[in-house]
């Protein structure tokens, strides 16, 4: 049967090979433009493909094809996968390389193999091939609507059902070893039909993708003229680095402000050649786990000026990307900020002069359990109640207590139930600071106030203000600074050391003794007014031994925390230890049960606790006293005279006082000799 159709073929012929040309010259480097480029060499195969005029009739005999008419075409299917892969913005290697072996065997095959076949040699590799080319530009299109790029989708989806066709044409026609003329059209009127649609419709989609492209080029000109223009009249540094680190870019206020000029950064190591040797390593590290990790970043450094001095320069730097949306270098933008770390470093330096006088505020954000105040005993929930009923007016609060109980944890309780929660609160720990030196530490001094002030500095009841004030070991204060604080109480006023000049402050005191004051009163050690104003409202933390119902929750809390700390999981304790915990009288209190336990976790192999050291003081072990060397026999002396004086330092029935030295000397032979009254929260 003759193909009446193929007086049109030049037409077909002339047509492709033009648009194939003019692809393939318009086309650069990128990947959109790689589609080009691909599209129009498979224009071009196709009217090379319908180049060539055949003779003959139109049975599907291979003695009709010529070689070189098959090479063509082969072209063609060969390429097809590849520009769906560029153009449909699905990059695939593996599946594109699988598809174009099959296309490539199958071609082969075909071109190498007998005149008189069964398709059977052929069939197996060319049907995967065409499969995969439509199952691929399928998922292709679908992309490309999902990404809302509708008129291309649709296009390409068309397209693309061209294909399927060709596909279920070929293959049934194939398998039945073209026994069958579908529609009185020969199988090669679909292939060639499949060519003209597919090419025809690609060309008008890309016509208007050129148009599109001409309309961006033009505005990204004006873009690039506009963001040029603003880089050259902005006063920031702007400074482009490609991912080595060469200098591809500087605008003129780089020039003014480095002192450098163009030809003298660009095309040179920014790093060597502008930073400090002691920064060149670290910066490039920097910079290229940065590109590494494709974010913006920020960062300052000193950089060199053109004078040979340093300015710091704060750095903020986005990436740029190549066409294949590879990081390939920073765009930074500068600015001078050596003023402001200047004044930074003056903050610094005021910072750590306070840190250094000790003048630390502490807020905490608690609720009853963060306090660590565990239990569920009548005598630890009365001591709450107290809390909760005292803790929102502004009286002063006297917390009496054993050692070990607790009673800075209740104090702060106090301080987070008020209404001063969101002020600070201050601790001070009156046996802790020298005599000599409590006075400035409570209300501050001006500078020449004494020998070393060389500065002012405020004190802690200053630091206070607005909030709660925390002292700490109250029966330890010098008799002598007592009526500053009686002054404080009932005026709110103060003077710093070496002024006139009265302040006022507004501040609640929380005061903390393991003393009986009414006792130190009537032998002369408190001043009785004082005594009065602290004890507003009195609150008596309960001892361990008085409520040994809460040994258990507290030993299971403790436990869990301190294995924690060691990195250890131990959830469980027997009866037993337990038993041995709530049998003993724990004159250390709560901190003598954290220290005996934390002893049992370290010897805790296991998840299960099962031992505990409990110690009895009846039955303890003292080492020979003739085998004690001097300092040991003193340490151990000056330890049972403050044990026995309940740490009281100075003063009358002091330490200093039985030790019959004075209590500056006592402070220095404990501070030589280690000896100290360590203050752990429970």
């Amino acid at each position: 049967m003759l193909r009446s159709y193929a007086d049109i073929y030049p037409f077909f012929c002339g047509i492709f090979l033009t648009v194939g040309l003019i692809y393939i010259v318009s086309s650069t480097h990128g990947k959109l433009n790689r589609a080009y480029f691909i599209f129009g060499w498979i224009s071009l195969f196709a009217g090379l493909y319908f180049g060539f005029v055949r003779e003959g009739d139109g049975d599907q005999t291979y003695s009709q094809y010529t070689k070189t008419y098959t090479l063509f075409y082969s072209f063609f299917t060969w390429l097809l996968p590849w520009f769906i892969g560029y153009y449909g913005a699905l990059w695939k290697p593996k599946w594109l390389w699988l598809i174009t072996f099959f296309m490539v065997l199958k071609g082969v095959i075909y071109r190498f193999g007998p005149e008189e076949f069964s398709p059977t040699p052929w069939l197996y590799a060319g049907a995967p091939a065409f499969i995969g080319t439509f199952t691929y530009g399928i998922i292709s299109a679908i992309k490309l609507l999902k990404e809302r790029q509708i008129r291309k989708g649709v296009l390409f989806l068309f397209a693309n059902f061209g294909c399927l066709l060709f596909i279920l044409v070929y293959l049934i026609d194939a398998f039945f070893d073209y026994k069958f003329s579908f529609m009185s059209f020969s199988l090669l009127f679909f292939i060639e039909g499949y060519i003209v649609f597919f090419v025809t419709i690609m060309a008008i989609e890309l016509l208007f993708d050129l148009f599109k492209k001409r309309d961006l080029e033009n505005t990204l000109v004006y873009q690039m003229e506009r963001w040029s223009n603003t880089f050259d009249t902005v006063e920031i540094i702007i400074m482009e680095l490609d991912s080595a680190g060469i200098v591809k870019y500087v605008n003129p206020f780089f020039t003014k402000m480095t002192g450098f000029q163009f030809k003298e950064v660009v095309g040179k190591n920014w790093f060597e050649h502008s930073l400090p040797k002691r920064e060149i390593k670290k910066m490039v590290k920097v910079h290229q786990d940065r590109l590494a990790m494709g974010k913006p970043f920020y960062f300052q450094n000193p950089v060199h000026m053109g004078t040979g001095e340093e300015a710091m320069i704060f750095w903020s730097n986005v990436i740029l990307y190549n066409e294949h949306k590879q990081s390939e270098g920073t765009l930074s933008f500068g600015v001078d900020i050596t003023d402001r770390e200047k004044a930074f470093k003056e903050i610094a330096r005021l910072k750590r002069h306070l840190e250094e006088e000790n003048i630390i505020l502490k807020e905490e954000l608690l609720d009853r359990a963060d306090f660590n105040i565990i239990g569920e005993s009548d005598a630890i929930n009365y001591s709450f109640q107290k809390v909760q009923q005292v803790a929102p007016s502004n009286s002063s609060v006297l917390i009496q207590g054993e050692t070990g109980v607790g009673k800075e944890l209740f104090a702060q309780a106090i301080h987070m139930e008020s209404k001063r929660n969101k002020s600070v609160f201050v601790k001070v720990n009156c046996a802790a600071l020298p005599r000599e030196l409590i006075e400035s530490e409570l209300f501050g001094h001006e500078r020449g106030a004494f020998t070393g002030a060389v500065q002012q500095k405020k004190g802690r009841f200053e630091l206070a203000d607005g909030g709660t004030i925390f002292l700490d070991e109250i029966g330890e204060l010098p008799l002598e600074l007592q009526p500053k604080l009686l002054r404080v109480l009932q005026n709110g006023e103060f003077e710093r050391l070496g002024s006139e000049k009265t302040m006022k402050t507004d501040v609640r005191i929380i005061s903390a003794t393991n003393r009986d004051l009414a006792e130190e009163v009537e032998k002369g050690n408190f001043r009785e007014d004082l005594f009065y104003r602290l004890n507003v409202y009195p609150l008596t933390i309960p001892p361990l031994r008085e409520r040994t119902e809460d040994i258990p929750l507290l030993a299971h809390y403790f436990v869990k925390k301190i294995a924690e700390e060691q990195g250890k999981t131990i959830n469980k304790i027997t009866k037993g230890v337990l038993d041995q915990l709530q049998s003993y009288d724990w004159p250390g209190n709560i901190r003598e049960l954290i220290n005996i336990l934390e002893r049992a976790v370290i010897h805790t192999s296991g998840d299960c606790l099962k031992r505990v050291d409990v110690l009895n003081r009846n039955k303890s072990h003292k080492k020979d006293t003739y085998m004690l060397s001097y300092e040991e026999m003193e340490k151990r002396h000056i330890n049972q005279v403050l044990e026995k004086t309940n740490w009281k330092i100075s003063g009358k029935n002091s330490a200093s006082e039985i030790l019959k030295i004075n209590p500056n000397t006592l402070r220095s032979r404990m501070q030589k000799l280690s000896i100290s009254k360590e203050e752990k929260s429970i």
